[in-house]
């Protein structure tokens, strides 16, 4: 798949992941090493499968990180939505995350579906 930096879907995991480390200090203390560290978990497993999928030699192997990445996402999604409902973390820094959250699930999705045609061709 060639340099995984240039994946569009990757750069995006990794500033949604630098974006939930830096809003997660803004948790209640009690939460940073809890629910802040399930997030910031969850966000560094997205961009970091992504990376590793990239780096395997078939598109089996691939898809499976990919899909790992997409469930570490939905993770993070809950995560957010969690924090939010207890008013841990503001709705418009959700919003935000959510948003970005978002574009990394849609670019994922088309990224499984095109490493899982048979029929594309191969470089």
């Amino acid at each position: 798949m060639g340099n995984f930096r240039e994946l569009e879907v990757w750069q995006v995991a990794k500033r949604l992941s630098v974006s939930i480390y830096r809003i997660s200090r803004c948790l209640p203390y009690s939460e940073r090493a809890t629910l802040g560290d399930q997030m910031r978990r969850a966000s560094v497993s997205v961009a970091s499968n992504i990376a590793e999928g990239s780096g395997r030699w078939t598109d089996k192997q691939c898809v499976h990180y990919l899909r790992i990445a997409r469930g570490s996402l939905q993770e993070l999604q809950t995560q957010l939505e969690i924090a939010e409902e207890l008013s841990m973390l503001q709705s418009s820094e959700v919003a935000e995350l959510a948003k970005m959250a978002d574009q990394t699930s849609r670019l994922l999705a088309g990224l499984i579906r095109y490493r899982s045609n048979p029929r594309r061709p191969k470089s």
